[in-house]
């Protein structure tokens, strides 16, 4: 359990430090400590022992990580806190509330919110289906320090796209990028889900051993796929209504200022 906390320990002072400096406010930073507790929760070595011998657990962690953990951190501004974290006291920051730079405008260069969302959703599917991977999660469960890159590569990949959905839908002109990256991530996710759910054989043979081995396997594909069709396409509808509300309310050309 140290091997856990401390490092939380650890993040949640960087955070504080830096969500001082940036400004955000008291809700924002509950939403990142809810999400480190849930990160804290996955990795307790409890659920640890049963993903180790339970396809259908592993899931569940997984999922704990990158749909439920990392939208909070991200809704917490953890990227935001950590860059202002590692800048000195007293040195300026960007504003995000003012203009991007010109060349960034437009969806012309990869540092457009546009872009950025719909790149950070494929790198989060690239990410999760390598490791879904049969020689690769076999891999991971038989070497602990490549398990801890599994979650740490799966919840870093979520946060990343997470941060970049929140940042595109709050301007108007990005909004549809944004459900872009959530059905592009919600396909992927229900795709390898159904995969799962529908083999007729074991593809992991760590689990081999294990009663119900295939019934864990077709159970953790049932949860990948609801899972990914419950969040991201709940995230997409719900980001398409305030967009609408929003235009009903707001003059063209306005925006809000970004959460990430």
């Amino acid at each position: 359990m140290p091997a856990v906390l401390l490092p939380a320990v650890g993040v949640a002072l960087l955070y504080h430090r830096g969500a001082r400096r940036a400004g955000l406010a008291p809700a924002r930073r509950w939403a990142f400590l809810t999400g480190l507790a849930i990160v804290v929760l996955a990795l307790t070595p409890a659920l640890e022992g049963l993903a180790d011998t339970s396809f259908a657990w592993h899931m569940v962690q997984h999922q704990l990580l990158t749909l439920v953990a990392a939208p909070l951190l991200a809704s917490g501004g953890a990227l935001r806190a950590v860059l202002a974290a590692r800048r000195r006291p007293g040195g300026a920051a960007h504003d995000p509330a003012s203009p991007p730079p010109s060349g960034l405008r437009g969806w012309r260069v990869p540092g457009d919110p546009g872009v950025r969302v719909v790149l950070a959703a494929v790198m989060g599917l690239g990410v999760m289906l390598a490791w879904h991977l049969p020689p690769l999660f076999e891999a991971a469960l038989a070497d602990p320090r490549l398990h801890g890159l599994e979650h740490l590569s799966l919840l870093g990949s979520a946060v990343v796209l997470w941060t970049a959905i929140w940042r595109a839908a709050e301007e108007s002109r990005y909004v549809l990028a944004a459900v872009l990256a959530a059905a592009v991530s919600a396909v992927g996710g229900a795709v390898l889900g159904v995969f799962l759910l529908g083999a007729s054989e074991l593809l992991y043979p760590w689990y081999a051993g294990q009663p119900g081995a295939l019934t864990s396997q077709r159970v953790g594909g049932a949860l990948m796929k609801v899972g990914a069709l419950v969040v991201y396409v709940g995230v997409a509808v719900t980001l398409v209504v305030r967009w609408l509300a929003r235009s009903a309310r707001e003059p063209a050309g306005t925006g809000s200022s970004p959460v990430g």
